[in-house]
């Protein structure tokens, strides 16, 4: 019987030592996080220059969140101007006397022109191929998909011109021309891609110290909302190639003023626009209505909106939906859809520089 006990213990402990030891259970790792992503409140990005920390300009742009702001150059002379591809945002800008072509991001600068003698303000053709810009008085036309750099005229002894804007089709360039001695500003003039050839605005419609903007491939506006000598409140639009005109808004004498500003010719034909009015005398900008007419600029107009405005700066959005507007000192995405609200894109628009404002991709 004791014998039969000591053989069942030994047993036990056998079969005990050889059952294999039980498996830990697995410990589940936390998922991993990103930082939240903000939502798109702009359609675009946008460009400007601001001073980085060294009190340079540089060019900065604000992503479509609405807050997240991204230093594009970093140049050691700071920046002074610069134009977007509306093909695909690379960038034409000037430092040092240098002429830079990068990608929107900043990345790989290709230097174009450098050593210049006055500073240039390049633009770039609707299509992204071709940028037009100044070498002191030799104005020039580069075709980046060639290669070719081609002069296109030379200023005269007395004369200064920059560029304004390429057509919607690249065929035309508009650009201004200063003549000394003459009071500050310059005449809009014409010259044709195709025909190599300038045409002059007539001299009531030159649109000297007025502001200039492409309504189509073969027309320009003219538009002016100041008091400065030489400048012709209202809206023309200035028809190619024989340069005939459209006074859409237009008063023989001053008063009244009737005041215009960022004029937009949409697909149908009808306008967009900020209009106000100034019936005596007086030299106070008046409150502006966005507004909607028909081609005529008078038919049919009416507010989109209610609000009233005191633009000191204007840009479209690409597909012209919303506009946007500094004044007092801030930045205001305005919807041309009354059930869309006002957005405040800036609060303070103090330290950038506001004419240099550019949507990006």
């Amino acid at each position: 019987m004791k014998k039969t006990f000591v053989f069942f213990i030994v047993l036990l402990l056998l079969v005990t030592g050889c059952a294999e030891a039980p498996t830990p259970k697995p410990t589940s790792l936390p998922e991993p996080t990103s930082a939240p992503t903000l939502p798109d409140i702009l359609p675009h990005s946008l460009y400007y220059l601001d001073n980085d920390a060294s009190g340079l300009q540089q060019i900065v742009r604000l992503e479509r969140d609405g807050q997240t702001l991204t230093q594009i150059t970093a140049e050691a002379g700071g920046v002074d101007n610069f134009d977007l591809s509306p093909a695909d945002g690379r960038i034409i800008y000037t430092t040092a006397n240098t002429i830079i072509i990068a990608d929107a991001n900043g990345e790989n600068p290709q230097i174009v022109e450098e050593n210049l003698l006055d500073t240039s303000y390049p633009i770039w053709s609707s299509d992204g191929t071709k940028v037009a810009y100044k070498v002191e008085s030799v104005a020039v036309l580069y075709d980046l998909e060639t290669g070719v750099k081609e002069n296109l005229f030379v200023d005269a002894e007395n004369e200064r011109t920059w560029f304004s804007a390429f057509s919607p089709d690249d065929s035309k360039l508009a650009f201004r021309k200063f003549s000394a001695p003459s009071a500050p500003g310059g005449a809009v003039y014409i010259y044709d891609l195709d025909t190599r050839s300038i045409s002059e605005l007539g001299l009531r419609d030159s649109c000297y110290n007025d502001s200039i903007l492409w309504a189509s491939p073969d027309a320009l506006f003219c538009y002016g909302n100041s008091f400065i000598m030489g400048a012709w409140p209202g809206l023309r639009r200035i028809n190619l190639p024989d340069s005939s005109v459209d006074r859409l808004i237009f008063s023989e004498t001053l008063p009244p003023y009737w005041m215009v500003d960022a004029p937009r010719q949409n697909e149908d034909g009808s306008l967009h626009y900020l209009y106000g009015e100034v019936v005596g005398q007086s030299n106070e900008q008046p409150p502006y209505t966005l507004v909607r007419s028909a081609g005529d600029g008078i038919t049919d107009r009416a507010p989109l909106r209610d609000e009233k405005f005191m633009p000191d700066y204007t840009k479209w959005t690409p597909n012209g939906e919303a506009l946007l507007i500094e004044q007092n000192g801030q930045l205001l995405l305005v919807p041309t859809d009354a059930t869309q609200p006002i957005l405040t894109v800036m609060e303070n628009t103090a330290n950038i520089e506001t004419n240099s404002l550019e949507w990006g991709p």
